[in-house]
C-alpha cells in the first residue's frame, strides 16, 4: 500500500466532508506541505491503479474535461452565495474563501475576460442575472458605499474614524477620506451627492463648526444672554463651551475668519469681548 497517496486521498475525503464538494482550491496545503490541488490534478494525467480510479469515482472525483466548467461554476455560486449575503457582487481583491477558492481574483478575471472578448454570452448572462458590476471603477466606488451603508446601520451615522477598518478588512476611513479629497470640488457629481445623502460629510470640520455654533445660537436664544460656560455640554454630547473658548483663541491669533466672526457677533457672540 502507498501510504503517500492513501494519506492524500484521506484528506480528500475530509475536504468533502468539510466543504461538501471536491472542487479543491488552488491553496488548500495540507498540513504536511502538499498541495491537495496539484496531487488531484496529478490523478487526473497519469495513468491510475483500477482499484485506486474505482475509489475516487466513488468519492465524486471529476476525471472529465469539463472540469474547467464546473470550477467556474463553482466560483459563481460563491459569488451568488457571496452576493445573498452582502448584497454585493463587488469582492474584495484579496477574498480567498476557506476552500482555497480566490475569490476575488476570479472576479478581476471574468471583467478582464470580458474586456476582452473572451467570456461567452452564456457566463455574461449569467453574471448579470446576479448584479455583476464590469466596471472595475464603479466596482470599487459601490463596494466603499456598501461598507459605508453597513458603518451607518451599525453605528447610526456616517462620521467613519481614518483608522476604522471593516470586519473583511476594508480600510473604510482610508476611502471615506479619499473621497473627501476626491470630490471636494465636484459639487455636481453623482457619486459625491449619493455619499452626502447616504450622511457622509463632505468637509467634517466645517460641518462641525456648523453643529457647534447653532447649538450656542440655540442656548443664546433659550438663556437669553450671550454669557457661554465653559463647560456647556448640550444633550447630544457636543462641548459648545469648549468650542467657544477656541473661537476666542483663533480670533486673538489671527486664526478666525472674518466670515465667523461675522456670524458669531449677528447672534451676539463677540470674539473680542
Amino acid at each position: 500500500m502507498d501510504e503517500a497517496w492513501e494519506k492524500r486521498f484521506r484528506a480528500l475525503i475530509a475536504f468533502k466532508g468539510q466543504h461538501g464538494h471536491l472542487r479543491v482550491g488552488q491553496q488548500q496545503v495540507m498540513v504536511d506541505g502538499t498541495d491537495l490541488a496539484d496531487w488531484c490534478r496529478y490523478q487526473r494525467t497519469r495513468q491510475l491503479d483500477p482499484d485506486r480510479r474505482s475509489r475516487l469515482e466513488a468519492l465524486g472525483f471529476d476525471f472529465g474535461q469539463d472540469l474547467f466548467d464546473s470550477k467556474w461554476q463553482a466560483a459563481y455560486e460563491a459569488l451568488r452565495n457571496y452576493s445573498q449575503t452582502y448584497g454585493t457582487t463587488d469582492v474584495p481583491l484579496s477574498l480567498v474563501l476557506a476552500d482555497g477558492t480566490a475569490l476575488g481574483n476570479w472576479v478581476s478575471q471574468q471583467r478582464l475576460r470580458k474586456g476582452e472578448g473572451r467570456l461567452d454570452a452564456h457566463r455574461i448572462k449569467l453574471l448579470n442575472d446576479i448584479g455583476f458590476t464590469w466596471d472595475a471603477y464603479e466596482a470599487a466606488f459601490a463596494q466603499g458605499v456598501t461598507h459605508l451603508e453597513a458603518f451607518k446601520a451599525s453605528h447610526g451615522h456616517c462620521d467613519v474614524p481614518v483608522s476604522f477598518v471593516a470586519e473583511d478588512g476594508y480600510k473604510l476611513g482610508q476611502w471615506c477620506a479619499r473621497q473627501r479629497t476626491r470630490l471636494k470640488g465636484a459639487t455636481d457629481s453623482a457619486e459625491r451627492q449619493r455619499l452626502v445623502d447616504l450622511g457622509l460629510s463632505m468637509d467634517p470640520l466645517e460641518d462641525s463648526w456648523r453643529a457647534h455654533f447653532e447649538a450656542a445660537e440655540e442656548h443664546v436664544r433659550q438663556s437669553g444672554n450671550s454669557s457661554i460656560p465653559v463647560k456647556l455640554i448640550t444633550a447630544g454630547g457636543l462641548k459648545v463651551g469648549a468650542w467657544w473658548s477656541r473661537q476666542k483663541t483663533q480670533a486673538r491669533t489671527g486664526k478666525l475668519s472674518p466670515e465667523k466672526r461675522a456670524r458669531l457677533a449677528e447672534i451676539g457672540l463677540h470674539v473680542d469681548r
